[in-house]
């Protein structure tokens, strides 16, 4: 085999190499349009065309479903590689339910869908949310129990849910959230004795009041009071 064909084949092997790899970073990593598709299952699952501030003041949508930059869409903000790091949706009257794709949301460090009317149930997939800080889900009409996934939402310092119809026990999994310090789930139906697996947390606001009666505190968490 002459030395050039050996050339010319060693240069096919490494391009593939190479688009091999970039192709293998934005699938772990995400991109743009998938933050797009992301934000356009939230738009069509939570009735977008209807989103307004709850006084009818303004609405809450422009420039959902357009080709504008993610940034200039109601209540997104974005990173300089435009990635969606921030939604901001309180008192937007998001009605329906929260779909899966945002867990595709790979750069987001700010989820605020609160006062609003979802229902159905707290996805698996927002446990993919690695940068994850802030989960505020309060006030809405969510049912089902707290997804074990959200433990490894290393990063997440607020999770609020209070002011659903959220059940069960709290999952143990919230234990491995070392970041935390305000955890709020106050007027849900919540039931069981709070995993012992908390006290590893450093919470510097727990609200629970308002859940079944069967809810109790451990005797080995009961310094919080």
């Amino acid at each position: 085999m002459s030395r050039r064909r050996l050339v010319g084949l060693f240069l096919v092997a490494l391009l593939v190499s190479i688009l091999g790899t970039v192709s293998s970073h934005a699938q772990q990593t995400g991109s743009v349009e998938q933050d797009r598709a992301a934000l356009m299952a939230l738009y069509n699952d939570t009735d977008g065309p209807n989103w307004h501030h709850k006084d009818n003041r303004y609405t809450c949508n422009e420039n959902w479903d357009s080709s504008a930059p993610l940034g200039e869409w109601d209540g997104i903000e974005t990173n300089g590689s435009g990635r969606v790091t921030l939604i901001g949706l309180t008192e937007c009257n998001l009605t329906g339910t929260i779909p899966e794709a945002l867990g595709n949301l790979t750069e987001l460090t700010g989820l605020y869908i609160n006062h609003g009317r979802l229902t159905g149930t707290i996805p698996e997939a927002l446990g993919k949310l690695a940068k994850l800080e802030h989960l505020i889900l309060n006030d809405n009409q969510l049912t089902g129990t707290i997804p074990e996934a959200l433990g490894n939402l290393t990063k997440l310092r607020r999770f609020s849910f209070g002011d659903n119809q959220l059940a069960g026990p709290l999952p143990k999994e919230l234990g491995k959230l070392t970041e935390l310090f305000k955890l709020s789930g106050y007027n849900n139906r919540l039931t069981g004795a709070l995993p012992k697996e908390l006290g590893n947390l450093k919470l510097t606001d727990l609200f629970l009041a308002g859940n079944a009666s069967s809810l109790c505190l451990p005797s080995s968490l009961q310094t919080w009071y």
